[in-house]
C-alpha cells in the first residue's frame, strides 16, 4: 500500500545512473500532464514511455515504463488483454503499444505519454536518457541513464571485448566479480 510508482525495465537494459532522482524528476515533469488528464477523463489511466527515434515520437518504447501502481491499472489491464487475446495478430509487446496508441485513449482509457529522447530542438540536443548503444558509446563510457544492450541484432555489432568493461564499470564490479 505503500507502494505509488513502479518502474519496470527491461532485462536487458543496465541502469548506469542512480534511480529515485530520475524518478522524482520525471515525475515531477509529468505532473501537469497528469492533472489535465484526470481533470478532462477521470476514466482515463496513463502510463509513461520513451519514444522511439524511428517513427518520429509517435511510437513508444516498452523497455522503460513509469507506472502509478492505481492510476495505471486500467492500461496494464488493456495491454494484457491484447497480449493474452491478439497472439495472432501482435508479435511482440511493442505492436501491442502501437495498436493501442492508435485507438487512442478514448477507446482504451489509456493515455501513453512519451519522453523525448536527444532530438534536436532550437539547435541543441538534449541530453539522452535511454541509449541503443554502439562500439563508440561503449569505448567513450557513455553511462547514459539507461543503456539498452539489446538482446537482438544491436548486442552482434559490438564485440564482447569491447562490451565486457564498459559493463564491469557500469556496474562497479571489483576483480573478483
Amino acid at each position: 500500500d505503500q507502494v505509488e510508482r513502479i518502474l519496470y525495465v527491461d532485462i536487458d537494459i543496465v541502469v548506469c545512473q542512480p534511480l529515485a532522482p530520475w524518478i522524482e524528476e520525471k515525475w515531477t515533469e509529468s505532473e501537469e500532464k497528469r492533472s489535465q488528464w484526470i481533470l478532462e477523463k477521470k476514466n482515463t489511466s496513463y502510463m509513461f514511455m520513451f519514444q522511439t527515434r524511428r517513427a518520429a515520437g509517435k511510437v513508444a518504447h516498452s523497455g522503460v515504463i513509469l507506472l502509478h501502481r492505481q492510476e495505471s491499472k486500467t492500461c496494464l489491464a488493456k495491454w494484457r488483454d491484447y497480449m493474452d487475446t491478439g497472439r495472432s495478430r501482435f508479435q511482440r509487446d511493442q505492436e501491442i503499444i502501437r495498436h493501442m496508441m492508435r485507438e487512442g485513449p478514448e477507446k482504451t482509457h489509456c493515455k501513453i505519454s512519451r519522453w523525448k529522447r536527444g532530438t534536436q530542438e532550437n539547435g541543441k540536443i538534449p541530453k539522452d536518457d535511454l541509449i541503443f548503444p554502439h562500439e563508440e558509446d561503449f569505448r567513450k563510457r557513455n553511462f547514459a541513464q539507461f543503456v539498452h544492450i539489446t538482446n537482438t541484432h544491436h548486442a552482434s555489432l559490438t564485440d564482447a571485448s569491447i562490451q565486457q568493461p564498459f559493463l564491469e564499470d557500469a556496474l562497479q564490479l571489483t576483480q573478483v566479480e
